[in-house]
């Protein structure tokens, strides 16, 4: 291919006496000057008129075209490919940073005076995009400030306001709603839908798309309700009608070797109901579904229900229900606890000692299903870890999943299980976030205290064997 010559520019005076051959246009002189090979270029100007030519010498002749205000040929076909309509903005974009004419037309109109801004719009596909703003906003109920939003500068603005630095993350968020890029970041890791459910669930209380969705298919107003209806659903009884799981939580709480009559457990029932009752209307949560509506409706789910027996049998001939003897219950250690002797004190060191005389104990008044559950850090806290074989061996012996608290698994073990619970803790931090642990944890405590090798558990040693 045949390399094209290198052009040199002279500055010099049109003279008075020459003529200059006028080409059509800047194309027809840049066709010229390849043809003939010609390698210098005179930047003329007629003194008369001001005018200005690009212009070669060919045998005695002058031959050229207006500059139309260009320094060089490659500026004119850089400006013309750029699409700049004349030379002046062409240079004045050039000493901005600016290689497009459309562009420099936006910093222009825009009055972006930092190139660095026009790269950021330009990276983040405001430009583009703007274009698609405009048709997208005629299909969309468009808010307030959208008004200002008159150029891909405005758009990019409006945008980076929410802190969004890119255009299609924007459209879609400002299409589910948001204006904030946190928000819908978080939103959108908690899988809400869009910025009305978002805010609907803060309002609620609730902190994720899951249980927001969850509650609002099944009818449950705020927080507050979505535990209790949580708490109901852990009792296990098999079917979906929660005053029957009510019963069977207000069963769980009585008292030992008791004859309570059904009456009562209706009186009882219905309190319990109380509770669940919004403060403001005083109606039960829409979700609340209820089959009990007598004494004669308790008495009717006492002759089948498995779930009661657990905690007692029912006599229908008598029509009351009796409770069991505490030790015909099952009973969970709080592992830690008790390994820590008196009163929970964490300064003495845990031993499986401890938890076996409290086992032991147990056994001894009568209790088989015995379980202890415990951090998983305990095991190797233990001055006699080599006894937890032993343990193992007389009782069921759980640990928490590692860097997590065994109280999770042991309130959940008790609000499934109705079962009791042997610790010295108060769960005063628990009773602050959880409203059943606060109204219910301690009607299934049992407190101890170690004396040497004696246990003392007050609620059992009134108990005969």
């Amino acid at each position: 291919m045949k390399q094209a010559p290198v052009i040199n520019y002279f500055n010099a005076d049109m003279p008075e006496h020459k003529t200059l051959l006028l080409l059509q246009s800047v194309e027809e002189l840049a066709r010229y000057i390849a043809i003939n090979q010609v390698q210098s270029i005179f930047l003329m100007q007629d003194k008369t008129t001001g005018n200005q030519y690009f212009a070669c010498l060919q045998q005695g002749s002058l031959i050229g075209h207006y500059t139309g205000g260009f320094n060089t040929l490659d500026d004119y076909f850089e400006s013309k490919k750029a699409g700049f309509p004349e030379a002046a903005l062409f240079y004045a974009a050039k000493k901005e940073g600016y290689t497009n004419y459309k562009d420099y037309q936006l910093v222009m109109e825009a009055g972006i005076s930092d190139v660095t801004v026009f790269e950021k719009i330009k990276a983040g596909g405001f430009i583009e995009g703007y274009s698609d703003w405009k048709e997208w906003i005629k299909t969309t109920e468009a808010l307030p400030a959208w008004e200002k939003i008159s150029d891909p500068f405005t758009l990019y603005q409006y945008a980076t306001a929410g802190l969004f630095n890119n255009y299609q993350d924007f459209k879609t968020a400002i299409g589910l709603g948001f204006t904030d890029a946190n928000y819908y970041a978080d939103a959108t890791e908690k899988e809400f839908r869009n910025a009305a459910d978002y805010q609907d669930s803060i309002c609620m209380g609730l902190t994720d798309g899951k249980s927001y969705y969850f509650a609002k298919e099944h009818h449950i107003r705020d927080v507050y309700d979505f535990t209790n209806y949580l708490q109901l659903n852990k009792i296990g009884l098999e079917g979906d009608v929660h005053d029957q799981q009510l019963l069977v939580s207000v069963i769980s709480k009585l008292p030992q070797d008791k004859k309570v009559s059904i009456n009562k457990l209706h009186d009882l029932l219905k309190e319990a109901l109380a509770t669940f009752r919004y403060q403001d209307t005083n109606e039960m949560p829409q979700w609340f579904t209820k089959s009990l509506d007598n004494a004669a409706d308790i008495s009717k789910f006492l002759r089948t229900a498995e779930d009661t027996k657990q905690f007692g049998t029912y006599d229908s001939e008598g029509e009351y229900f009796e409770t069991k003897h505490l030790n015909q219950r099952k009973v969970v250690l709080d592992g830690a606890n008790v390994a820590h002797g008196n009163v929970g004190n964490d300064k003495n060191k845990p031993a499986v000692e401890n938890i076996i005389k409290v086992v032991n104990k147990l056994k001894s008044k009568g209790f088989t299903e015995i379980t202890v559950i415990s951090d998983a850090s305990l095991r190797h806290r233990l001055t006699d870890k080599e006894r937890l074989a032993e343990l193992e061996g007389s009782c069921e012996y759980l640990s928490a999943p590692a860097e997590t608290t065994a109280d999770i698994f042991l309130i959940e073990f008790v609000k499934t299980n109705g079962c009791l619970l042997v610790t010295n803790d108060t769960f005063r931090d628990w009773k602050l976030k959880d409203k059943w642990v606060a109204e219910n944890i301690d009607y299934y405590k049992l407190s101890f205290m170690l004396d040497g090798d004696k246990v003392l558990m007050p609620d059992l040693d009134m108990m005969n064997n």
